[in-house]
């Protein structure tokens, strides 16, 4: 999800279902699967250690997850609004897991983003970490991932950040004029 599509999103949130922004962030400032959110409580969030402690994942292993500064605000809104709650993301009086298909896909078209899902968030914040800098490594373990290869699948970079990369070759001097008359690189030798 590019940044303009998700302030589209936050527009069509905040105009017909409010109530599910924080969801939304803390899902794409976490990269949290849908079934680690969607029964999360609140004695697993300690909010004086910016910390989410899963006790079992999808793996069958406890991992923590720290909180960005968006992800904690969005957690401690949610808190102020549900004084005596258990879980976190669940309808009051609910006992299955809270259905957020229903109000995501509704947002997804009215902000005419297609081709996404609540899963795709796991796959942003992936990306997002990877074009920030944050090594492969560090990115699996914040996924849960028990590999880099998992990981892999899920960092698809844009393509400007691509061109970025590339644009690092290139001394700041010299700017994006090419190599000079009788370089290696001007000559076609490597």
């Amino acid at each position: 999800m590019s940044a303009a599509e998700e302030t589209k999103l936050l527009t069509a949130l905040r105009k017909n279902w409010p109530q599910h922004i924080q969801a939304f962030l803390v899902s794409i400032h976490t990269g949290m699967r849908a079934s680690e959110q969607f029964q999360l409580k609140w004695r697993e969030v300690s909010f004086e250690r910016r910390m989410i402690s899963l006790p079992k994942t999808k793996t069958g292993k406890a991992r923590d997850i720290p909180l960005n500064a968006i992800a904690l605000h969005a957690l401690q809104e949610r808190k102020l609004a549900q004084q005596d709650a258990v879980y976190i993301f669940r309808d009051a009086g609910k006992d299955t897991q809270h259905n957020y298909r229903r109000w995501f896909n509704q947002a997804l078209t009215e902000a005419k983003i297609t081709d996404y899902s609540w899963h795709c968030n796991r796959h942003t914040f992936a990306s997002r970490l990877v074009m920030a800098g944050v090594d492969l490594r560090t990115v699996a373990e914040l996924m849960g991932h028990c590999s880099i290869q998992m990981t892999m699948r899920y960092a698809h970079l844009a393509p400007q950040h691509n061109r970025a990369a590339v644009d690092r070759l290139v001394p700041a001097k010299t700017g994006n004029r090419g190599p000079k008359r009788g370089s290696v690189a001007a000559n076609g030798e490597d």
